[in-house]
């Protein structure tokens, strides 16, 4: 794991320290290495990318939000075109509920008001979620882990209005054991 995930820096976010932590964050995230692709390269935080990029966009967006002018949301913006090309050619199921969860945060974390930017990513996380349910695959994961999480990441892009809870709702549900298809 990197530096900045280490118990003492979880004390700073305790601590109400979250500015000095979200820097502290945000150096070692830019520090990473990229790929031939200008991703960053995330294998020492997770192999699976979209997973450690559950981790890291977010708080790199974050960052970005609060404390640095948003003059990174064009690095994320090409880095979230990139994953969302490669989400599209390695499209397991696995892949697909951890790029959807990254994007989700990702989302949270976008200035609304940089209208273009947020809007791409919810067009994104949207476009993919609408693929997912449509083919039925959403149903492999009920009783799972991953399916939890998928639940858990449906349920708060209902409560964001980034999904109709009248269309995803009962998806959102099912997936966390409340309620049937």
């Amino acid at each position: 794991m990197l530096e900045w995930l280490t118990n003492a820096q979880e004390a700073d976010i305790k601590a109400n320290n979250h500015a000095v932590f979200l820097a502290q964050a945000a150096d070692q995230i830019k520090a990473l290495p990229r790929t031939s692709e200008g991703i960053f390269d995330t294998a020492q935080i997770d192999t699976n990318i979209y997973k450690a990029g559950g981790v890291v966009y977010p708080l790199y967006a974050e960052y970005e939000t609060e404390q640095n002018q948003k003059s990174g949301y064009p690095d994320i913006m090409e880095q979230m075109k990139v994953l969302s090309a490669k989400a599209q050619a390695d499209a397991s199921l696995l892949n697909t509920i951890y790029y959807l969860d990254m994007l989700n945060r990702t989302t949270v974390c976008i200035s609304p008001q940089i209208y273009e930017n947020y809007r791409e990513l919810a067009d994104m996380f949207r476009c993919k979620m609408r693929r997912l349910v449509q083919n039925g695959e959403w149903k492999k994961a009920c009783g799972t882990e991953e399916g939890k999480l998928l639940g858990r990441t449906i349920g708060e892009a209902c409560d964001r209005e980034l999904l109709l809870i009248e269309k995803y709702g009962a998806i959102g549900r099912a997936l966390l054991g409340e309620g049937q298809d």
